[in-house]
């Protein structure tokens, strides 16, 4: 076999363990009896209740020791665990872990907003800048600062859009943020939405 074969080869085998059913390597026997022959392709298989709720329990327990762990984070831990993509990962299992960590913490959504709120706050004096500036993305992610920017065509009644001049959460200190938590957790506790 030629050296670009051998290349050919390894790089075939590296993307086979990504394929949703990969060629087998090797013959083997599966649990239900079935032979899987060398060449041919491993019959996907649906994982059943059990391991989707060990699966959903595990990623909780990741969630709360890892809580400022990102989608892609979670998903690049488990997808090679579990042999799914990505996309598995985050639709089937990232939903109902994250509301399974507010459940097995014994609070509402509300709740946790504010402890987490808390404990982002206690962090924006911390003496790292790296750290306050992962609390600062963590406390516009949480008021929803960080939310998505909506665009009128035309303001209230038809009328001119109003427009206004808002300062960076970084050029804020930190009694600055203090009190616009406190604002957002006072309009967030009337019932006032996000617009």
């Amino acid at each position: 076999m030629s050296k670009n074969g051998k290349v050919q080869k390894k790089l075939d085998e590296s993307l086979n363990k990504y394929r949703r059913n990969p060629i087998a390597t090797k013959s083997y026997q599966l649990p239900d009896g079935r032979w899987v022959r060398k060449g041919t392709r491993i019959p996907f298989k649906k994982p059943s209740v059990n391991e989707r709720e060990d699966r959903i329990q595990a990623l909780a327990e990741f969630i709360m020791k890892h809580p400022f762990a990102t989608r892609s984070k979670m998903a690049k831990q488990f997808c090679r665990k579990w042999e799914c993509s990505w996309k598995t990962v985050e639709w089937n299992y990232v939903e109902p872990a994250r509301k399974r960590v507010t459940i097995l913490a014994g609070m509402t959504q509300a709740e946790a907003r504010e402890k987490a709120l808390g404990v982002v706050m206690s962090l924006m004096d911390h003496p790292n800048s790296r750290t306050r500036l992962r609390a600062v993305v963590a406390f516009a992610r949480i008021t929803g600062i960080e939310a998505p920017n909506r665009t009128e065509l035309t303001g209230p009644n038809g009328g001119p859009i109003q427009a206004m001049s808002v300062r960076p959460l970084v050029d804020l200190s930190a009694d600055e943020l203090r009190k616009l938590a406190t604002k957002a957790l006072e309009i967030e506790g009337n019932g006032a939405s996000r617009g």
